[in-house]
């Protein structure tokens, strides 16, 4: 059975403490709590399990990160990790949850796509998915805990020997200065199948900003009040 490293720290609900052994009660866990209870966390599968207080709070977790931190700038190399955060109410968990994808990885931690399930007060946030799936608030909240963390212990990463990036612009040279900074990454890439494609050489321009009307108008007649190349086609 493959090991999990479960960061749970603080105050911890008995709700929040049955989502977490729902969706991990396949796995083996090392549960850290404090910053006493720190391992090496290089080259791990880590879970972020967050409860955050009335104040959008969890210092224990703060004091973890900034441990962390202070072991350098690879202290997470190599792993990889997803997030489940609760709220005790509807504030917090999508700025509580970037803060910590941003410091970890800054660390050297990759995150998966959609790495997070967050829970707000009475799982309100779960309602649209609740026209999907004939299921609970709560059921929905544990199905969706436990995708993503089978998401993180199941995923087989392969490397690519020969990468094709394609590079779509439709920018000029002597104005764009994300273009500029586009040459001076080609110019220290080593991909061999790298092809540039200049879109319509410009003559695709941004939009001008009608009003909503207007803009309704035109769209129901499948044009656009300026013309231009992409009514024309």
């Amino acid at each position: 059975m493959e090991t999990v490293y479960l960061i749970m720290p603080g105050k911890i609900s008995n709700s929040f403490a049955d989502i977490i052994k729902i969706a991990t009660e396949n796995y083996q866990l090392i549960i850290i709590k404090t910053i006493e209870d720190l391992p090496d966390l290089k080259n791990k599968k880590i879970i972020f399990a967050i409860e955050l207080d009335e104040c959008g709070f969890n210092v224990p977790l703060l004091e973890i990160l900034l441990k962390l931190r202070k072991r350098g700038h690879d202290s997470l190399l190599g792993s990889r990790a997803v997030i489940v955060i609760q709220s005790s109410n509807e504030l917090f968990t999508k700025n509580t949850a970037q803060k910590v994808i941003f410091l970890a990885n800054q660390m050297g931690c990759r995150f998966p796509g959609h790495p997070v399930v967050e829970a707000t007060y009475n799982l309100n946030n779960f309602l649209t998915r609740q026209k999907t799936f004939n299921l609970s608030l709560v059921e929905i909240y544990q199905k969706q805990s436990i995708e993503l963390i089978n998401k993180l212990m199941l995923e087989k990463l392969t490397l690519v020997n020969s990468l094709k990036i394609p590079v779509l612009h439709s920018s000029s040279f002597k104005t764009s200065n994300t273009l500029m900074l586009w040459r001076v990454i080609w110019d220290n890439l080593t991909a061999e199948n790298l092809k540039e494609l200049h879109v319509e050489n410009g003559t695709i321009v941004d939009c001008r900003g009608c009003s909503y009307k207007t803009c309704i108008h035109y769209s129901e007649e499948r044009s656009c009040f300026y013309g231009g190349i992409i009514v024309e086609v």
